[in-house]
């Protein structure tokens, strides 16, 4: 095997697949169509395709945290990758480098579900994909509690789902579907997948995701990502949304982040409690109390505001959910004190968040 690549695509490109394979082996493999690359952490599989000169097609295996050395300090131009039997010599300006080679039938590569038992293929738009899972993914529990270390995808044939919970906080966000194909079914994606293919959607147009038995894989441009479903059973979050409501309070978002974080600043633990009051025509405020470090209020200009509230939020449950919510204003809808409060998009975008109060 013998090629030579762009030294800025060999950082970007190959680099990307070698940190997630890390000390694992990262499989480069060069035909007449071109040069592919692919990586694994065992749990997550990359692959990325791209142009290189070819002179003699190949494949080998070479520790992905030694490639990726060796690419970051490639000097601008061209560099030649040439497999001599058990090295792999990189040639790059006057800079030379020979890397240990494994055996590339060894590589492991991730099955997926061959038998097409269950296969549900859809197709969306980027930016939307990557919306959903920043909007999302900030609410997955990082206990090992099964259903709640992982976000469901779920779709009713309109709009693909993505729901997170940690059990004190829950976050729904829809992505609309430009295709569909197969029967939708419920399945539980791991963070690390979420977190790696939103990177890979940045500058794309559209995506496909696809979802089998065991395996979610998500197509974008000259990228294909594939990752291991988790198991157990994500728990009925319809159940916990409130259907009635008997006060609500719309502000716009950045207004109310600054206010969280004003009533904060007294503030030292992370659960620490901020507490929330509005009555009539008294006006609305947020109020924090620290024995060690004093007391905090901040007085609310909201948009509007109807009933009245007096309740508490953990400070990093209720700041976090704020933050990930895309909308310029948002709406609070309370029903008791000890109530779940649900936070939309004051102009509906198919948003939902959900943050359960403290005892105060």
């Amino acid at each position: 095997m013998r090629f030579t690549i762009d030294s800025k695509t060999a950082a970007d490109t190959i680099g990307r697949v070698a940190a997630l394979s890390g000390e694992r082996p990262v499989l480069l493999t060069s035909t007449g169509t071109g040069l592919c690359a692919v990586g694994t952490s065992l749990t997550l599989e990359m692959e990325a395709v791209m142009q290189a000169d070819i002179e003699a097609p190949g494949v080998v295996a070479v520790e992905g945290a030694a490639l990726r050395s060796v690419l970051r300090v490639c000097p601008p131009g061209p560099v030649t990758f040439a497999d001599q039997g058990k090295r792999l010599a990189i040639k790059a300006g006057t800079a030379r480098w020979t890397l240990a080679t494994l055996p590339a039938a060894d590589f492991p590569r991730m099955k997926t579900d061959a038998k097409g038992g269950r296969s549900f293929t859809v197709r969306l738009v980027a930016d939307e994909l990557s919306r959903a899972i920043a909007s999302t993914a900030f609410a997955i529990g990082e206990e090992a509690r099964m259903g709640l270390n992982g976000a469901l995808v779920e779709s009713d044939g309109r709009v693909l789902r993505l729901v997170a919970t940690d059990g004190s906080r829950l976050a729904s966000m829809e992505a609309p579907i430009v295709d569909l194909d197969g029967d939708p079914k419920g399945a539980l994606i791991a963070p690390a997948f979420l977190a790696t293919a939103r990177g890979l959607l940045k500058g794309t147009s559209e995506v496909v995701l696809t979802l089998d038995e065991t395996t979610s894989r998500l197509r974008c441009d000259d990228w294909t990502l594939v990752g291991r479903l988790m198991g157990g059973g994500f728990p009925d979050y319809r159940q916990v949304i409130p259907t009635k409501h008997s006060a609500t309070l719309t502000m716009p978002r950045e207004a109310l982040l600054s206010a969280l974080d004003s009533v904060s600043a007294t503030l030292t633990g992370a659960r620490d409690a901020i507490e929330m009051v509005y009555k009539g025509d008294s006006g609305a405020w947020l109020r924090a109390s620290s024995a060690d470090h004093g007391d905090a209020m901040v007085t609310l200009d909201p948009l509007d505001y109807t009933g009245e509230v007096h309740t508490g939020f953990a400070k990093h449950l209720i700041r976090e959910t704020i933050a990930a919510i895309q909308a310029s204003e948002v709406r609070l809808e309370f029903g008791k004190p000890l109530d779940p409060c649900v936070i939309k998009p004051a102009k509906a975008d198919g948003g939902l968040w959900i943050v359960m109060p403290v005892r105060l």
